[in-house]
């Protein structure tokens, strides 16, 4: 059945006044199943973790729910992707949100749709809400790209199997053409960034999953239009200190229905 909320996991930890907002969108969307995961805090967090777990008490819709509260601060990289398992260990889909992606209404219709309509295409990984260049006009609602968009998107138990936390194909893909391919103009900021994840220099889950994806060759469909804003960047930030430039950050329009669908091969 369309047009229903899928099962959301939301990634929570220190930052009451995102997950304020955050929350808010999840709460209008009304999901039956909802699956609240929390890091633990690190020295001098212990407050903010607990403000911010509070928050996520006030249910006040028809809901099955499940929670992951660490007591002890697993980091980027181990919380999330650890988070991200025990979600899909569940469900054989559904919506992940951290408390930094604040996504338009039309975004759990719009994941709703793609999550049923190519959930046996096993090209396709990922659905993002998230289109960095704002707008697309192609005609159609949607299209693929070879790079991970992970701010707001949602995908399959079936493609979450291909997370390696340890990157054991990342020797082979660096030295792969399609890496430079894939990349294009931020191919050798990628290289970096893949590197210093390998390397233990950068505790991240998102670049692992990217090099996962691109391992796969796999696919991520973006909408044409962006649906999600990061309200992340800032202090509290893991590693989107600063805006980042050239990047579009705004949600101004929804999606129009029904989708104009393109060929995803």
């Amino acid at each position: 059945m369309l047009n229903q909320t899928p099962p959301i996991l939301f990634l929570c930890y220190r930052r009451p006044e995102q997950t304020k907002r955050v929350w808010e969108a999840i709460r209008l969307a009304a999901p039956k199943k909802l699956y609240i995961a929390s890091d633990g805090p690190k020295h001098g967090e212990e407050e903010l973790c607990k403000e911010v777990q509070k928050i996520t008490l006030k249910i006040d819709w028809p809901c099955e729910v499940k929670r992951l509260n660490r007591t002890e601060n697993l980091g980027c990289g181990k919380a999330v992707s650890e988070a991200i398992s025990w979600f899909f260990e569940q469900e054989e889909q559904g919506v992940i949100l951290e408390d930094d992606t604040l996504p338009h209404p039309d975004f759990f219709r719009f994941c709703d749709e793609m999550l049923q309509k190519h959930q046996s295409n096993e090209n396709i990984l990922m659905v993002s809400g998230n289109n960095k260049t704002g707008y697309a006009e192609n005609g159609c609602s949607y299209s693929t790209i070879n790079l991970s968009n992970i701010w707001g998107w949602a995908t399959w138990r079936r493609a979450w199997q291909n997370f390696d936390y340890e990157m054991k194909s990342w020797k082979e893909l660096k030295h792969d053409l399609y890496l430079s391919e894939a990349s294009g103009d931020v191919y050798k900021h990628k290289l970096s960034q893949y590197q210093q994840t390998f390397d233990g220099k950068i505790d991240s889950w998102g670049y692992r999953w990217e090099c996962a994806v691109l391992a796969r060759k796999g696919k991520c469909i973006i909408p044409n239009r962006n649906l999600i804003e990061n309200i992340g960047f800032g202090p509290g930030a893991a590693h989107t200190l600063a805006p980042i430039p050239g990047i579009y950050n705004t949600v101004n329009l929804g999606l129009d229905f029904p989708l104009i669908h393109p060929q995803c091969k």
